[in-house]
């Protein structure tokens, strides 16, 4: 019956896992979209700002 237990222990654990690697994952893309985006309106603003 123990060995049943660490089964769905370790399960768990592993799903724990699993969700916040996806988690921080679909930050670090979210980031870098948000990165991306302030980085092209910064160059409108310089191309902007030389004419």
């Amino acid at each position: 019956m123990g060995y049943v237990i660490t089964v769905i222990a370790f399960a768990l654990c592993v799903g724990a896992l699993a969700y916040a690697g996806a988690y921080t994952i679909k930050e670090g893309i979210n980031q870098a979209i948000e990165f991306n985006e302030n980085l092209e309106k910064e160059k409108e603003n310089q191309d902007n700002a030389e004419l």
